[in-house]
C-alpha cells in the first residue's frame, strides 16, 4: 500500500525508515510510552533498528499497512507513531503510540484523525476501523471516544508483556466510514 506524507497543522506523517531508528528509539524504549503495548519494549538500538528493518520489508511486500511517524514540523522531532494493521478482526485496526513529552497537547488526535482521512480516501473497501485497546490506557481511550470510535463486544486478549506479563483483556473500538 503506498502512502504519500501527510503534513497537518502541526505535524508530517511519514512511513519509518531505517534512518529513523535513532530518533525512534527513545519512544519505543520508553517505559511510560510502551506501558500498553503488547510488543516488548526495545532495549537497544539494534532492536529498533531491525524492527524498521521488518516495518520497511513488510511494506515493500505489501505485508502490512502504512505506518506513520509523527514528527513536529521542524525536522527531527519525533513525537509518536500510528499507523494500520491487518487485523485479528475482519476491519483494520487503527494503533497509535506517543512519548510522553507530547501528552496532552492534541497530538494524537490531529495524527490519528489525518491518518484516518488518508485510510477512508484511499480504501474504499473499508466499512470500519477498530482500535484495541486495553481498559486501564484511559488516555487512549478518550482519544477513541473523541474520535467517535464505539466500544463493540469482543474477547480479544494480549499479553501486556510491559505491564506484567499477563494476558489481559483488550476493548475494541469501532469506527464506521463516514
Amino acid at each position: 500500500m503506498d502512502f504519500t506524507p501527510i503534513n497537518t497543522e502541526r505535524l508530517l506523517l511519514n512511513t519509518f525508515r531505517l534512518e529513523d531508528t535513532p530518533a525512534f528509539y527513545p519512544l519505543a524504549s520508553d517505559p511510560a510510552a510502551t506501558r500498553y503495548m503488547a510488543w516488548p519494549r526495545h532495549q537497544d538500538l539494534a532492536e529498533t533498528e531491525r524492527v524498521l528493518g521488518l516495518f520497511a520489508k513488510w511494506r515493500a511486500r505489501d505485508e502490512d499497512w502504512p505506518v506513520a511517524l509523527w514528527t513536529k514540523a521542524e525536522p527531527g522531532q519525533l513525537l509518536g507513531f500510528s499507523g494500520f494493521q491487518k487485523p485479528l478482526t475482519e476491519a483494520p485496526w487503527v494503533s497509535w503510540l506517543l512519548g510522553p513529552d507530547a501528552w496532552g497537547k492534541g497530538y494524537a488526535q490531529e495524527a490519528v484523525r489525518a491518518l484516518l482521512a488518508w485510510g477512508w480516501a484511499t480504501q474504499p473497501h473499508w466499512v470500519c476501523v477498530q482500535a484495541p485497546i486495553h481498559p486501564g490506557n484511559l488516555a487512549s481511550l478518550r482519544l477513541a471516544q473523541r474520535l467517535g470510535f464505539r466500544e463493540v463486544p469482543s474477547d480479544l486478549t494480549f499479553k501486556m508483556v510491559n505491564l506484567d506479563g499477563q494476558d489481559h483483556a483488550a476493548t475494541l473500538w469501532q469506527l464506521d466510514r463516514p
